[in-house]
């Protein structure tokens, strides 16, 4: 069936698993995998009809109603398929973030492998990713890799007396998967006195290289910056 939330802004389809009285919020039918939650425990995720429960942050849809995603593929080119499991987790002023879980199977076991949220992220780009106020120019400088981009401020920060704070990656940012490879795509903010209302944004945007030869990890590769735009 399909409900709507207060504000119209998503429409999402329930599905039921007959075997469980929780509604199913994603599932991969073919595979015997499903997604609900235990409110607020957390989430259930249903095996070839075993239950395991994932202590995951908000197992439960925040007020704009985006359900989950899941792909199952061969993420780190290991011969075995894992579980990329992504959840809403945040949404208000100013924030719309996501996280996301991978999960190996020990037959048929699930096992959280690694979770990769907005602070994984930033803590993958410290030192990879800066951003400096010129004042002469009256532009943020930011420098990823080899990559620059100058973006001008000046209608802006002359209003807040130059102050420049530094850059925002935890605020929105989405995950996905495409062809077997996963992404992160997150809108920086520029931030200056007022943290919840940056000056300027940019996009940003990198491949997710997951391994678990020497112990679960992930880095980030291919990273981009561009002008943000509506």
């Amino acid at each position: 069936m399909q409900l709507y939330d207060d504000y119209q802004y998503a429409v999402y389809e329930i599905s039921y698993d007959q075997s469980n009285p929780m509604p199913v919020y994603a599932d991969l039918r073919d595979e015997g995998i499903y997604i609900a939650f235990a409110e607020p425990f957390g989430v259930i995720l249903t095996v070839n009809g075993e239950e395991y429960l994932f202590p995951w942050a908000n197992g439960w849809l925040t007020p704009r109603g985006i359900t989950p995603r899941i792909y199952l593929s061969d993420f780190d080119e290991d011969g075995d398929d894992e579980l990329a499991v992504v959840l809403y987790v945040l949404s208000g002023t100013g924030l719309s973030v996501e996280e996301l879980h991978i999960v190996e199977f020990e037959g048929s076991i699930p096992e959280l492998a690694i979770s990769i949220t907005g602070k994984t992220i930033k803590e993958l780009l410290y030192n990879r990713i800066i951003a400096s106020y010129d004042p002469t120019a009256d532009e943020v400088e930011i420098t990823i890799d080899d990559q620059t981009l100058r973006v001008d401020v000046s209608p802006l920060i002359k209003e807040h007396s130059n102050a420049f704070r530094g850059i925002d990656l935890e605020s929105v940012i989405q995950f996905d998967s495409k062809d077997g490879k996963l992404t992160v795509s997150i809108i920086a903010g520029l931030i200056g006195p007022d943290y919840a209302i940056p000056i300027a944004y940019v996009s940003f945007y990198a491949d997710i290289i997951y391994r678990d030869d020497n112990g679960n990890s992930i880095s980030l590769e291919n990273c981009r910056i561009e002008p943000w735009s509506w």
